[in-house]
């Protein structure tokens, strides 16, 4: 399988902040990977806290600034930073400039 980024028409994301285009989606990944998708963040839009008891997530900061806020600890992320997060950590995501990040699902 082989897609381009730019060929992706974007859809709201889940969190209904931002706008995200699926790379690949859980039915066509064949693993546990529940999707690999970019979604793109305005400035002080957040993704509000919530967790995942069945399912792991990985962020990597494509550009732009944002602080994720993992089991109450604030961090500051930037281009180029990837955050891990383990299933049953509550996480926040906080645009704090106009962002873009690649998040990775996998289920348990």
């Amino acid at each position: 399988m082989i897609c381009s980024l730019f060929d992706i028409q974007p859809i709201p994301s889940s969190h209904k902040v931002g706008m995200k285009r699926v790379l690949l989606a859980a039915e066509e990944s064949g693993c546990a990977i529940t999707q690999i998708a970019v979604t793109d963040l305005k400035a002080g839009e957040v993704a509000e806290a919530h967790v995942h008891e069945d399912m792991m997530e990985g962020f990597y900061v494509m550009s732009g600034v944002l602080d994720m806020v993992l089991d109450g600890v604030v961090e500051h992320c930037k281009e180029g930073d990837f955050v891990w997060v383990r299933c049953g950590v509550r996480h926040e995501l906080r645009a704090i400039t106009d962002t873009r990040i690649m998040t990775i699902g996998c289920a348990l």
